[in-house]
Order: C-alpha cells, then sequence, then structure tokens
C-alpha cells in the first residue's frame, strides 16, 4: 500500500515536471520584441537559418531528382488487378491505360484498398498477364526509392520567410485612430484604431494629456472624470510612431418640461420619441437636468419653424399651428426637440356633429316617451267608457 501511495506521488510530481517544462517552451517560442534593435537583430538571424535551410533543400531536391532520372514513372491512385504478382493498371490523362508488372521493390510503393501509388522504373519490356479470359500487357518494372526530404525543407523555409514578413512590418508599423469622439461620464468608451500592418510584433500603448479629465487603460478604454477636452496618444511599441487624437469628455443631461405649469414630464433619448405636443395659446417650460456639473451654460435656440418662440430661460409660446425643432445647448452636449402645435379650432366641426346627433337622439327619445304617455293615457280613457256605458245599460233595463 505504501508503494502505491509512493508512486503516486511520484507520477503527481513528474507530471508537474513535465508541464512546467511545456509551458516555459511555450512562452519561449512566443518572442516578444520591444525596440528596433532586437527586431533586426532577429531578421538577420532568421537570414542565415533561411540560408542553412535553403541548401539542404537543394541537397534533397538533387537527390530526388536524380532517384527519378532513367526510365522511373510515378504512379498514382494505379487499380491493383492482382497482388501476386502485382499488376498494377494506370489511366492516362487523355484516356488510354497503363498496365505494370511490379517484379520487385514493392515496400516502396504505398497502397491502400485497392489503388497503389509511387515510383517504379521500367525496364523496357513486357510480359502478358492473363486473368481468365482477360489478358493485359504490362511493362516489367521495379518500385524504387524516392525520399521527399525537400517537402520537409520547404515548409520551414516558408515559416521562416513569414516570421520575416512579420518583422518587417513590425519595423514600419503605425497606428491610426480613427475619428474624434465624445466620452460620456460614467460610461467609459473603447478607441477605435487601427494598425497599419495587422500582422505584426507590435503592441499599442496609450496617453492621456490630463488625467484629471480623463484616463485611458492599456486596452485603449477611455473612462471621463469631468468635462472637458483632453488629447489621447496612441504609441507604437517598436517603432515609437504616435497617433493623437482629441476626445471630448462630455456630463449627460436630461431635459423635462411641463405645459400651462401642469405636470413635469421628462422627454425620452429615443430621437423619434424626444417630440412634444401642444395647442396653440400653451406655454411650455424647459428643464435641463445636468449631471456631474450643475453649472453649466445653457443655451435655447429656435433652428427650425416660426409659429413659435423660445426665451433664454427656456419657456416657449405655441402662437400658431405647425411644426418647429428647438436646439437646447450645453457646453459638452446639444439636443433637438421637435415641437408639434395644433390649433384646437380644427377638430370643432366634428365635435359639432356628433353634439347635433346627440341632440336628435335624445329628441327622438323623448317623443318616444310622450308617446307611450299619450298611448297610455287613451287606454285609461277608454276604460272609463267602458264603465260608463255599462252602468246606463244597467239603467235601461
Amino acid at each position: 500500500m505504501l508503494k502505491l501511495k509512493q508512486c503516486k506521488w511520484l507520477l503527481l510530481v513528474f507530471g508537474i515536471l513535465v508541464g512546467a517544462l511545456c509551458f516555459r517552451g511555450y512562452v519561449a517560442g512566443a518572442k516578444s520584441y520591444s525596440t528596433k534593435g532586437a527586431v533586426q537583430k532577429e531578421i538577420k538571424t532568421l537570414q542565415e537559418k533561411r540560408k542553412k535551410l535553403k541548401k539542404l533543400y537543394n541537397a534533397e531536391k538533387k537527390k530526388e531528382n536524380n532517384q527519378r532520372k532513367g526510365n522511373v514513372t510515378s504512379i498514382f491512385a494505379a487499380k491493383i488487378i492482382s497482388n501476386n504478382p502485382l499488376i498494377l493498371e494506370q489511366a492516362g490523362l487523355f484516356g488510354g491505360k497503363q498496365y505494370y508488372w511490379v517484379t520487385g521493390g514493392s515496400q516502396y510503393l504505398s497502397s491502400l484498398l485497392t489503388v497503389c501509388s509511387g515510383y517504379v522504373k521500367t525496364s523496357g519490356k513486357t510480359r502478358v498477364y492473363r486473368n481468365g479470359q482477360e489478358s493485359y500487357t504490362c511493362n516489367l518494372c521495379t518500385g524504387v526509392k524516392v525520399s521527399y526530404n525537400s517537402q520537409k525543407y520547404q515548409k520551414q523555409i516558408e515559416n521562416v520567410d513569414k516570421k520575416m514578413k512579420k518583422l518587417r512590418n513590425s519595423l514600419k508599423n503605425k497606428v491610426i485612430l480613427k475619428e474624434a469622439e465624445t466620452v460620456i461620464i460614467g460610461t467609459p468608451q473603447k478607441l477605435n484604431y487601427y494598425l497599419k500592418y495587422s500582422d505584426s510584433y507590435n503592441k499599442v500603448t496609450f496617453q492621456s494629456s490630463n488625467k484629471k479629465i480623463a484616463t485611458v487603460t492599456n486596452s485603449g478604454l477611455v473612462k471621463g472624470k469631468k468635462p472637458g477636452a483632453v488629447k489621447i496618444t496612441a504609441i507604437c511599441s517598436i517603432t515609437k510612431k504616435k497617433a493623437t487624437k482629441k476626445i471630448y469628455i462630455a456630463s449627460d443631461f436630461h431635459v423635462s418640461y411641463s405645459v400651462n405649469n401642469g405636470e413635469w414630464k421628462q422627454l425620452s433619448d429615443d430621437e423619434d420619441e424626444s417630440c412634444m405636443e401642444a395647442q396653440t395659446g400653451d406655454t411650455i417650460t424647459l428643464r435641463v437636468d445636468i449631471e456631474y456639473k450643475n453649472n453649466q451654460k445653457i443655451t435655447y435656440k429656435l433652428t427650425k419653424g416660426t409659429n413659435i418662440t423660445v426665451d433664454k430661460k427656456g419657456i416657449i409660446k405655441c402662437q400658431s399651428a405647425g411644426s418647429a425643432i428647438i436646439k437646447v445647448d450645453t457646453e459638452d452636449l446639444f439636443w433637438d426637440i421637435r415641437i408639434e402645435v395644433r390649433d384646437p379650432s380644427d377638430a370643432g366641426p366634428q365635435n359639432t356633429e356628433s353634439e347635433d346627433s346627440a341632440d336628435d337622439e335624445s329628441q327622438d327619445t323623448e317623443s318616444e316617451d310622450t308617446g307611450a304617455e299619450d298611448s297610455a293615457d287613451e287606454s285609461d280613457d277608454n276604460t272609463d267608457d267602458g264603465e260608463n256605458d255599462d252602468e246606463n245599460d244597467d239603467d235601461w233595463y
């Protein structure tokens, strides 16, 4: 039992050591470069490595070409007609078929189910193979070994070229910041930027010209602290090239309104819903609630329409029907508010018709009631007359 526990501990320690070595190799493989000198040094090292790989590639390519000299022919996906002896049927590119009788070297050919591929060296002689009633005239040949080491070196050369291209991009790269942005205090926003060459080892760092107004993280996330303008600078880690943009930090605000000193209502932030409706003769009072800074200068300006007026205190007089737009401007942001003014007299005739119809209905009801009362009175009179006639009849007898 003790030995089993000791084995478990040994296996655990061995696993931890292997994991640490693998992680160290991964970190070592993922190199990072911070200066131009380090990049240029790595390019020179790769250039020397490429020269050596190219020599090895050329040597292997020459060897492969020598192996293919003479009557060596490549076969690909040739149909196996017989395994003993090995008879192959190779279809031609432009029709026709070739048959091969492999007398030796079959170990150098690769077969998969019913097909075979590789290289064969023909002897220039033929032999007829009969299989029942079928007969095939075959080229006598032997399988030959052809190495493919040149492909391995070619792959390594391609990887070196790819890395050198990435390094050269790193020496001429620069960061590009897009259009200036406005950041609302309390709502951090990431900068819109990109590298001219995305395939490079450059990393981007950011700096703020005034950390009291806004700060920026290493990932480009801008956090506003107080209203104002600040310059954000993006720097490439290798080329040290800089790009600067002015960012505006603003306080958010909300607009509320009251019609004829009535209940206060807050306008929606949605552009389609930030519209007020009023009638001619109404007085609308605007109120701006600014967050994070309460002493900003607020201006009200009529930008569209002539049917209303607005003063510097945000009091609106609705004079006639129509549409108008008022621009509410603070030191940081502005808001266009649309106002639809209607004339209440426009709906007058419709109301009169409805009132007339209501009067007609009431008159009809009254006439019906009067008719009912008259019919009741007549029935009462008829009853009385009947009783009187009975009395007269009694007197007659």
